[in-house]
């Protein structure tokens, strides 16, 4: 009797559950780095796991020392990673692990016929504040693309992206809207008149209802872009080609985002994938160590390897 009770005690608690190490960063980077694990798994001593909470989310986990290891979608400044490096009081590896880039997509039935858009025309659509015709600072008005160039389409300006947590969002305003401020012809007056005036300003998107933060569901831009003809979104080029039967790229500057633009870095908002590491911590830890060395090897990363396979760009290195 007391057997029995014993078994059925043992089997209702099941066998110990394996500990469980998190790794949290970008869900740009996110589908490539469960592929690695799925590679590695049978060599784990404990269970990975990646939760995408995003980039911005990873590099303060990795610089408050919670975790020794991100993933993200944007490069961290060279003062932020002096500033981290600091902090945990250790060298702060850095490792390109792909090319991406930021992509814009229409609905593809109804996507404006050969619709293409500058950095700069993105700037003075987007951004909170825009400069006048007397080169001051006002709040930007602009509800049609019309209203930012005379060889855009009539149509209102709606734009869904991500939320400022995300890398994403963060390469589309260092890329396009820092990038496109410089470009504008205000650019040196305002400079002038307050150094680094410009950049703040084109880090500032509006909040009238013309850009609309999304959640992470991908399904519900789709549906967003199919409701508002003309609208457009803001992914990263792995999403865009995964949801290529519904939606269409938009052209900027004249380039298409391809594996061979974003290879060659000639699409204007091409964007590296990055991993970010405190290697004194990794080295501790068999599991993180051996992601370190399989998301690093030519097998995973190269022209050829088995991440390319799922939409990885391979990086020069």
């Amino acid at each position: 009797m007391l057997k029995r009770i014993a078994l059925a005690l043992c089997a209702a608690i099941g066998p110990a559950q394996a500990e469980e190490t998190v790794i949290i960063g970008s869900s740009t980077v996110a589908p490539y780095a469960r592929a690695v694990i799925s590679h590695i798994q049978g060599t784990l001593t404990n269970k990975l796991r990646i939760d995408p909470q995003g980039s911005n989310a990873g590099i303060r986990a990795l610089c408050s020392g919670a975790k020794p290891l991100t993933l993200s979608s944007r490069r961290m400044a060279r003062d932020e990673q002096s500033v981290c490096a600091e902090t945990l009081g250790t060298r702060l590896s850095e490792f390109a692990i792909g090319n991406n880039g930021v992509v814009l997509v229409t609905y593809r039935e109804t996507a404006l016929p050969n619709f293409s858009v500058t950095r700069e025309e993105l700037f003075r659509a987007l951004a909170k504040n825009v400069p006048d015709a007397d080169c001051q600072l006002v709040p930007n008005e602009a509800l049609t693309w019309r209203d930012v160039s005379e060889r855009l389409p009539d149509v209102p300006i709606k734009v869904f992206g991500p939320s400022a947590r995300h890398g994403t969002y963060s390469s589309f305003v260092d890329l396009a809207l820092a990038k496109g401020a410089k470009r504008n012809s205000c650019h040196a007056a305002l400079e002038a008149q307050e150094q680094g005036a410009m950049e703040r300003t084109a880090k500032a998107l509006r909040t009238d209802g013309v850009f609309v933060v999304m959640n992470e569901e991908r399904s519900d831009l789709v549906l967003n872009l199919h409701k508002e003809q003309g609208a457009l979104g803001i992914l990263d080029y792995g999403a865009s080609q995964r949801l290529k039967t519904h939606l269409q790229v938009v052209r900027v500057e004249g380039r298409a985002p391809t594996k061979l633009t974003l290879g060659d870095g000639s699409y204007p908002l091409a964007s590296p994938l990055w991993m970010y590491l405190n290697d004194a911590a990794v080295d501790l830890d068999e599991d993180l160590k051996a992601f370190r060395n399989a998301f690093m090897a030519e097998e995973a990363i190269g022209p050829g390897g088995y991440l390319s396979r799922i939409g990885l760009i391979p990086a020069r290195h």
